[in-house]
């Protein structure tokens, strides 16, 4: 079922959890546990929503409406977009600390290892997650590349934009030093290495910085390393091309032959000028690697409120078979967005995380999973939810804001992590009483 999280939007959901939410009658927790499906939609104002159950088609078709939910717990039971029916399921979140805006900068290197940003330093796990621990580490900073089936990466180090010597245009992004991390006797250890980075950038960049780019960025965007070797990367672009938003970006991707440090500038995944609806331009995105290890995935940030008249729109997506030379025209996916958006492709299942959709008038971390690996079949899950279900201190847990776009109760800057080959860990943030912390949630498909 193609997700939706429009005004008539449906989920299968279990009486275990929608119990806890609060305040069912044992009649309705009966109906739920025959797997039935929560209709809900939205009213004004955003925070009253009405619910009603459907029976399944083995028993007589039969609703009951029910008063407007305004507690903060059954109010998200509305975001439930539960998972025993399609084999999913959500451990307790770990609560990692004060971040900054969300959590975004992590190392994965395999199952077991993974390290993540926080405001205190970098915690490491060497359990998949089990656990984590504050380590002394070199920073992680915007993307990490590496070759295909390894586990050592390294990432970009404090680049600098260069301009030609004449000084028209910008036309080389260089670093002198990176980080690099790998597995050493079973723990994830990094250290800063002395090879220079270098992108040489198109010529068609110009000479003035903007607000989403100057004129080149690397945070938001992301890698893909293919079986022969070749790494490809992108970058954020200030192209121009869009003058009724000067500062719209465009998105460019490059090529390496020598393990990440060269990159070539090789094609533009989307620019500015071919969305003029688009006030941010396309921008930060991800990337993922299909089942034929051949296709790549580009799920892109169009607007998510940064623009000059802050609109929010969903996210688009791309496609490239010839390891990035060539991309396929942006696409809408309709009802999924719509701030930084996370790929991961485990085992023919995708996972997508982010949210932020005011434009369906919900302020709210998701994530959305598709078992088919196409990215054409998404189900809608709430991080919202499954938190607060696992979560017991009610100072870190989100309440009924998620449900309208007054308050906002997560940057939806998120991260997604392997655990196993049928597990994941999406890291998400909690903004409560003036403070972002951080948490990560296994899910297990």
């Amino acid at each position: 079922m193609a997700s939706s999280m429009a005004a008539a939007n449906v989920a299968s959901c279990v009486s275990a959890a929608a119990s806890s939410a609060g305040g069912l009658a044992a009649s309705e927790g009966a109906l739920l546990s025959s797997a039935l499906c929560l209709f809900f939609r939205r009213n004004s104002p955003r925070s009253d929503i009405k619910l009603s159950w459907v029976a399944t088609k083995k028993q007589k078709r039969k609703r009951t409406p029910r008063p407007a939910m305004r507690s903060s717990d059954r109010l998200l039971l509305l975001l439930c977009c539960c998972a025993a029916a399609q084999g999913v399921s959500f451990d307790r979140p770990i609560k990692l600390g004060k971040v900054g805006w969300g959590v975004t900068d992590i190392v994965s290197l395999d199952y077991s290892h993974l390290a993540v940003t926080v405001s205190a330093g970098v915690l490491v796990s060497n359990n998949a997650g089990a656990n984590f621990t504050l380590e002394k580490q070199e920073p992680i900073r915007s993307s990490l590349t590496g070759m295909a089936n390894s586990t050592t990466k390294h990432g970009f180090g404090r680049g600098v934009t260069a301009k030609q010597p004449n000084g028209t245009t910008y036309h080389l992004f260089r670093s002198n030093t990176s980080a690099e991390f790998s597995v050493v006797a079973g723990q994830l250890v990094s250290r800063a290495t002395a090879v220079p980075v270098n992108f040489s950038l198109p010529v068609a960049l110009g000479s003035k910085c903007y607000k989403f780019a100057c004129p080149f960025r690397l945070q938001g965007t992301a890698a893909v390393a293919f079986d022969d070797g070749t790494q490809l990367q992108t970058g954020i672009v200030s192209y121009g091309g869009n003058p009724a938003f000067p500062d719209a970006t465009s998105i460019v991707a490059f090529h390496s032959q020598d393990g990440g440090y060269s990159w070539q500038y090789i094609s533009t995944l989307a620019r500015a000028r071919d969305y003029v609806f688009s006030q941010e331009g396309p921008n930060e995105h991800d990337l993922a690697l299909l089942g034929d290890r051949r296709t790549v995935l580009a799920v892109v940030r169009m607007d998510a409120g940064d623009g000059a008249h802050h609109q929010f729109l969903n996210y688009y997506k791309s496609f490239s078979t010839d390891q990035g030379r060539t991309w396929s025209k942006l696409e809408e996916m309709k009802d999924i967005g719509c701030a930084r958006p996370r790929l991961l492709f485990l085992n023919g299942v995708l996972f997508l995380s982010g949210g932020r959709q005011e434009n369906l008038g919900i302020e709210a971390p998701m994530l959305w999973i598709d078992k088919t690996g196409t990215s054409n079949s998404f189900e809608t899950y709430s991080v919202p939810y499954y938190h607060n279900l696992g979560e017991t201190d009610s100072k870190y847990q989100f309440t009924s804001a998620v449900n309208h776009t007054k308050v906002r109760e997560s940057s939806c800057y998120t991260a997604l992590a392997p655990t196993s080959a049928t597990s994941a860990m999406v890291m998400y943030d909690v903004i409560r009483l003036g403070l972002n912390t951080g948490f990560a949630m296994n899910v297990h498909v």
